[in-house]
């Protein structure tokens, strides 16, 4: 994408917490995190493409605070036809004057597959949040692509109290082409979200980029 670099820098400068669902880490993509001063990237790695010189892809989550604990969950099924994991990245960040911590999920659902794979790969993130009493942040790409996988997303959220962030121009996120289903979605449990807004006219990427403003509570 023409724009990318551009809007990478424009849209992450001064965010606290930054979400990504296809990280690239070849030469642009370093180059570019690499002027984010003491910022921390850890990224889930899902593949490798052998041919751009073995540069990894997957989830990654940007972050001014050095997180506690980093795990990595890779989706059980892979991707039809190129049989390929979808990576998720968790990350607990200290909480000042708290004894919890901040749990934050970036996800990048497993899309081409039927129903099992995207159940199998959604209760992977289940069991981390499970374990978690602290404030949690879960975001990304999910591929809710059916009435079926979005229902079953939206009954987990409300079986462990999240609530569904409203984006104020949300119907600018990604659509699923063939059923019109929104696939990008931000979820909050212990957080109060103060803004949410969808970057409409970016063009660096096929998703559209998704700000939240939130405290803890």
């Amino acid at each position: 994408m023409m724009n990318w670099k551009q809007e990478f820098e424009t849209f992450g400068k001064n965010q606290d917490l930054i979400l990504l669902q296809e990280a690239y880490q070849n030469k642009l993509f370093n180059t570019t995190a690499s002027t984010f001063k003491d910022y921390r990237w850890d990224m889930g790695i899902s593949m490798y493409y052998v041919q751009d010189n073995d540069a990894a892809t997957g989830t990654m989550i940007g972050s001014k605070v050095s997180p506690q604990e980093v795990v990595v969950k890779h989706s059980p099924d892979g991707e039809a036809v190129v049989h390929t994991p979808k990576a998720m990245t968790f990350a607990k960040y200290p909480i000042e004057g708290r004894a919890d911590e901040l749990l934050v999920i970036s996800v990048h659902g497993i899309n081409i597959t039927k129903y099992g794979p995207f159940k199998r790969h959604m209760d992977q993130a289940a069991e981390q949040i499970e374990n978690h009493s602290g404030p949690i942040l879960f975001a990304g790409d999910f591929n809710t692509r059916t009435k079926a996988r979005t229902a079953y997303l939206m009954k987990m959220i409300e079986k462990y109290g999240f609530k569904t962030v409203e984006f104020k121009n949300g119907h600018q996120r990604m659509r699923w082409k063939f059923t019109n289903n929104y696939l990008d979605h931000g979820f909050v449990r212990g957080l109060k979200v103060n803004s949410a807004y969808v970057a409409g006219e970016a063009t660096g990427s096929d998703h559209k980029p998704m700000f939240i403003e939130m405290a803890v509570e």
